[in-house]
């Protein structure tokens, strides 16, 4: 059947052995756009990153609207493109607000809307894909470091095959073995590497922001994770062999996976912009016991830029271990001195925790912060909120300064 003016659908089989993917149901319908670069598309449907392919009559930027369906053979998705003279009279682009409400809706966190606005900065981009890059990182999760291994070894095999240049695959791996928290290194030593990474983008933010091309302006750097990517998927040699080798899908989604993640953090740092402000998304793999590792770094001074200074800032860590669940862990130094306070989501593992004071309070002591005060509670594990509450409280600090 035709879709609306007599345009033809398109149909995308959904695989996979454990049924739908989560966020998408049978029956569902949504409007979207297309996302990606002309060969290797893909649509989000209720927070699900779905891969379209190599479809040419579909272009990025398209409007399509769609359902899930179930038949004989399994389940599949019907994109109907949106007419080009129906797209002419949507009218004035939508606010930023819209968009997060749109987004917060495909995510089912329309309950979110105010934490979301605190969260994102009022420069972001007015684009569906830029709001839920940023609010994805704090409302789902993602297997960044099972990703990154999954690219790695496929730009490996590429390169002893011929098909891809031996030194984009070496500075690949070096720079997922940097970044990636495995178990091997020291975590200061990763934090340290991505903190490095980080000066980089801080500046092409600042470029972008004045230019207007934040995207373009990304992916220029020569020794960034995500520059790297974008031109490896380019290599038409290397596109040629993963297709032959049936490794084509599996690596343009967890590609796509990956540079929406890197993206996202990218942009939560706009706010570094104006307070010393860090956050770092560090790709985690499951084999450590750690599933998820983010850290905010944000200084007490005012102004943009500035250095973070040690004895007066918050760190505040968003954690989920195999044994202890979900963690927001928050340290506050002032002069030097340091309040830590450790929330578990779980009655469980909060006691736990409560007995291992004696060992919070050494290792802080190890670290500098003599006579430190530890304190414990349960958390609700909304970690959006506790996002905007951080910006919340250093918007009032800057209120009373």
């Amino acid at each position: 059947m035709a879709g609306p003016g007599g345009i033809q659908p398109f149909v995308i089989p959904v695989t996979g052995s454990q049924g739908l993917p989560s966020g998408l149901r049978v029956g569902q319908a949504f409007q979207a756009v297309l996302q990606g670069q002309p060969g290797d598309l893909s649509v989000v449907i209720g927070g699900t990153r779905v891969a379209v392919g190599d479809l040419p009559q579909l272009q990025p930027g398209q409007v399509v609207s769609g359902e899930v369906l179930r038949v004989d053979s399994g389940l599949q998705i019907r994109l109907v493109p949106q007419p080009a003279a129906a797209a002419g009279r949507s009218g004035p682009a939508p606010s930023l607000s819209q968009v997060v409400a749109s987004v917060l809706d495909s995510l089912s966190a329309l309950g979110a809307a105010e934490d979301a606005a605190h969260v994102l900065h009022q420069s972001m981009p007015a684009s569906e894909g830029a709001v839920r890059n940023v609010l994805s990182l704090f409302l789902s999760d993602a297997q960044t470091g099972a990703d990154l291994q999954t690219l790695a070894s496929a730009m490996n095999d590429a390169a002893r095959a011929g098909a891809l240049p031996q030194q984009a695959a070496d500075n690949f791996s070096l720079l997922v073995n940097t970044l990636v928290f495995a178990g091997g290194r020291e975590l200061g030593a990763i934090l340290q590497a991505w903190r490095r990474a980080g000066r980089t983008v801080e500046g092409r933010l600042a470029l972008a922001m004045q230019s207007g091309r934040l995207d373009e302006v990304l992916t220029e750097a020569d020794d960034d994770l995500r520059a790297l990517l974008m031109r490896v998927r380019r290599e038409e040699t290397f596109g040629r062999f993963l297709r032959g080798a049936g490794r084509l899908r599996g690596f343009q989604d967890a590609a796509a996976r990956v540079l929406d993640r890197l993206t996202g953090a990218a942009l939560q740092n706009l706010r570094g912009l104006e307070v010393p402000y860090v956050y770092l998304d560090i790709p985690t793999l499951g084999q450590t016991g750690v599933h998820r590792l983010h850290v905010h770094f944000l200084g007490e001074q005012r102004g943009g830029g500035r250095r973070l200074d040690p004895r007066n800032c918050t760190v505040a860590m968003d954690l989920s271990l195999s044994r202890l669940g979900d963690l927001w862990i928050v340290l506050k130094m002032t002069d030097g001195r340091c309040a830590c306070l450790v929330r578990a989501t779980e009655p469980e593992a909060l006691e736990t925790l409560r007995g291992e004071q004696e060992g919070f309070v050494e290792a802080l002591a190890a670290s500098g912060f003599d006579a430190a005060h530890v304190r414990f509670g349960l958390w609700p594990g909304d970690r959006l909120h506790e996002v905007g509450e951080l910006i919340r409280q250093r918007a009032r600090m800057d209120m009373r300064a």
